[in-house]
This record gives C-alpha cells, structure tokens and sequence, in this order.
C-alpha cells in the first residue's frame, strides 16, 4: 500500500493489526517521491517517526534514512516524502 498509513500492531488488534501489550498504534508505510500524508494525534500521545529509506519532511523539518524524529504535543503530523520512502510511525501515550 502506497501513500497511505497502514496500522500493523495496536493495544486492540484493530484492522487486522498485530495485537501487542503497549499503547501503541505502529503504522508502516510507503510514500512515492512527492507525495504525502497526514496523521492526527489526540492529545497527550507522543508520536516517534522511523524513516527506514528514503528523505521525508516531518511537519516542515527534513529527516533522511536511518533518522528518528519524536514529537510530543502535536494535534497534526504532516509527512512529505522527498524521495520514494519507507517509515514506521509510531503513536504512542
């Protein structure tokens, strides 16, 4: 799945996720050069971003392969790929 988050492990097992024993939401996905999507945080949840290849811009900020971002207190995450990219986000309490 292309330009989309996909949820693959939760606290609940939601969607078809792995179920894990954390409050913890772990989307992957997969973003063509150019394009982008958009995650909202609920408030007092805290949200780590894994870019595993490619380049990103994470609310603004550049981040390249092998980088981690955390965020805390954001109501919107804005992720922008650069370049064809690979990333796990992780939302977290």
């Amino acid at each position: 799945r292309t330009d989309q988050l996909r949820l693959v492990a939760s606290q609940d097992g939601r969607k078809g996720s792995v179920t894990v024993h954390q409050d913890v939401s772990l989307y992957s996905a997969f973003a063509k050069r150019g394009r982008g999507v958009s995650h909202e945080m609920r408030p007092g949840r805290h949200a780590w971003l894994q870019l595993i290849a490619g380049e990103l811009e994470l609310n603004g900020r550049k981040i390249a392969a092998g980088d981690g971002a955390s965020l805390t207190n954001a109501k919107r995450l804005s992720i922008r790929s650069t370049a064809d990219s690979h990333f796990l986000l992780f939302d977290l309490a």
